[in-house]
C-alpha cells in the first residue's frame, strides 16, 4: 500500500516541483494551498505525513501544527515544516508547535525525500513500540487491580470453564487455581438461592447468562461457600467478553459479599420497627428531623396535636409549618420560624418544658403545647437532626386558669 503525503503550500509552483520529487519516490499526494482545507483533508484522509509550509495565506504552518497535535484524529500524522525564513526564531516556534521535521528553502529533492522517509519510519517505530508499551502496561495495571481487589474475579472462555480468578475468589472456594473448572458444575454444585429465597435454577447463574450475550448488573444471590459453610448475600455482575467481531470469546463475573450489608440494614429496619412502634405507642407529639429540618420520623399524636386528619396531611418539614401555623411565645409576641422549637434544636439548644402557643391559620384554632427538644448528634458531634416532644396542655392551662379566677374571687369575699 503506498504511504499518502499530504502537501501543503501557497506558492502554487513550489508545491508543485516539491509534490513531483515525492511522486517520483513512489508517494501518493494530496495537496492544498489553504491551511482550512490542509486540516480538513488531514482529518477526512489521514495521511501518512504532511509536508507543510510555513507561509501560508490566513493561519501560518505553526498554528496548523498546533491544532492538528490538539486533535486526537490527527496528533499521531508526523508534520514537516518547511520555511522560506532561515532565522533561528522560526526553528524554535516548529518545536512549540509540535512538528516532527523542520526544513527550510531551498530543499534539494534527495533532502525532502530523506527527510520524509526517515520521519515516517521513525515515527512508525514510535507508534508500534508506544502501542506494545502501552499494552504491556495496560496488561500489567489490569492484573494488579484485579489481584487486589477485595471483590470476586472470575474469567471463563466460550467453552465454559472458569479459566482464570483472582485470589479472592479462590480463597472464597477453597482453590489454588480454578484448574478449568466449568461454570456449569460449579454452579451446580453450590447451595444457591435468589434473593427472595427461593431456589435459583443453574441456567440463572450470571457467568452463563453472560456466555449466552446477556449483561447482569447488580443480581443479589444467597449462596453457602465451601469456606464459610453459611448462607452468604452475594452481589454478582457478568458481562460477556466480545472479540472485534462482536462474537462472544467469554465471560467475566464480579462478585461481592454483601452479607454485613444485608445484616445491618436487617438490624435498622429492626430498630426503625422498634422506634414506630414506640412513637405510635406515646400519647405526646413526637417528631424527629434531619440536619436539614426534613421531618424523617413522626406519630399519629404528632397529627392529632397539629390539628390534621393524619399523619399523610401534616407539614413535611419545618419550612412548610409557617404555612399552616403561626406561633407565640409564652409572653403572647409572635414566634419567628427561626425561634421555633425544631429550628432551636437543630442550632444545639437543648430545653426541657417550655411552652408555645399555636394557632392554625385555615380555621383559627388556638391551642398551647408544651415542648421539650434537642438536637441529634453524630459520632463526631456534628449535628445530624433533632428530636422535639410537644404536650398539649390547653386544658391544663384552662384549669389553671380557672382555679386562679376562683382564688381571686374567693379572696375578694373574704376581704369584703
Amino acid at each position: 500500500m503506498r504511504q499518502t503525503i499530504l502537501s501543503v503550500d501557497g506558492d502554487a509552483a513550489v508545491r508543485s516541483g516539491r509534490n513531483d520529487v515525492l511522486r517520483a519516490a513512489g508517494f501518493e499526494i494530496l495537496e492544498t494551498g489553504t491551511a482550512a482545507d490542509a486540516l480538513r483533508l488531514a482529518f477526512e484522509h489521514q495521511p501518512t505525513l504532511i509536508v507543510l509550509a510555513i507561509e501560508l495565506s490566513g493561519a501560518n504552518g505553526f498554528a496548523v501544527s498546533k491544532h492538528l497535535k490538539a486533535d486526537p484524529r490527527t496528533a499521531a500524522i508526523p508534520v514537516l515544516q518547511i520555511s522560506r525564513d532561515e532565522s533561528h526564531r522560526r526553528y524554535l516556534e516548529s518545536l512549540e508547535s509540535g512538528a516532527e521535521g523542520y526544513l527550510h528553502e531551498p530543499v534539494e529533492p534527495p533532502v525532502l525525500v530523506g527527510a520524509v522517509t526517515a520521519l515516517i519510519r521513525a515515527c512508525s517505530v514510535k507508534a508500534t513500540t508506544g502501542r506494545a508499551e502501552r499494552d504491556a502496561f495496560a496488561k500489567h495495571t489490569l492484573a494488579a487491580l484485579i489481584e487486589s481487589i477485595p471483590d470476586e474475579v472470575w474469567f471463563a472462555d466460550a467453552q465454559g470453564k472458569f479459566t482464570l480468578a483472582n485470589p479472592s475468589a479462590l480463597r472464597e472456594f477453597g482453590m489454588s487455581a480454578p484448574t478449568l473448572v466449568g461454570v456449569e458444575e460449579l454452579a451446580k454444585s453450590l447451595e444457591v438461592f435468589r434473593a427472595d429465597g427461593t431456589p435459583r435454577p443453574v441456567e440463572e447463574a450470571p457467568p452463563l447468562r453472560a456466555l449466552a450475550g446477556e449483561t447482569v448488573r447488580s443480581q443479589e444471590e444467597i449462596v453457602r461457600t465451601p469456606v464459610h459453610g453459611e448462607l452468604r448475600y452475594r452481589q454478582v455482575s457478568a458481562s460477556p467478553v466480545r472479540d472485534a467481531a462482536g462474537n462472544v470469546v467469554g465471560s467475566v463475573s464480579v462478585v461481592r459479599d454483601i452479607t454485613e450489608r444485608k445484616r445491618a440494614e436487617a438490624k435498622a429496619e429492626e430498630s426503625r420497627a422498634k422506634l414506630e412502634a414506640a412513637l405510635e405507642s406515646m400519647t405526646d407529639a413526637v417528631f424527629i428531623s434531619d440536619a436539614q429540618g426534613r421531618l424523617t420520623h413522626t406519630n399519629e399524636a404528632f397529627a392529632t396535636y397539629h390539628r390534621f386528619k393524619n399523619k399523610e396531611e401534616c407539614s413535611k418539614s419545618i419550612a412548610e409549618c409557617p404555612g399552616t401555623l403561626t406561633a407565640f411565645l409564652p409572653d403572647g409576641t409572635p414566634a419567628p420560624p427561626d425561634m421555633w422549637a425544631l429550628p432551636r434544636a437543630l442550632r444545639g439548644e437543648t430545653v426541657t418544658s417550655t411552652e408555645y402557643t399555636l394557632r392554625r391559620k385555615d380555621t383559627g384554632e388556638t391551642w398551647v403545647g408544651n415542648y421539650s427538644f434537642g438536637p441529634i448528634r453524630g459520632e463526631d458531634g456534628a449535628i445530624v437532626g433533632a428530636v422535639v416532644v410537644a404536650r398539649d396542655v390547653t386544658g391544663r392551662k384552662k384549669a389553671e386558669e380557672l382555679v386562679s379566677r376562683s382564688q381571686q374571687t374567693f379572696s375578694e369575699l373574704v376581704e369584703r
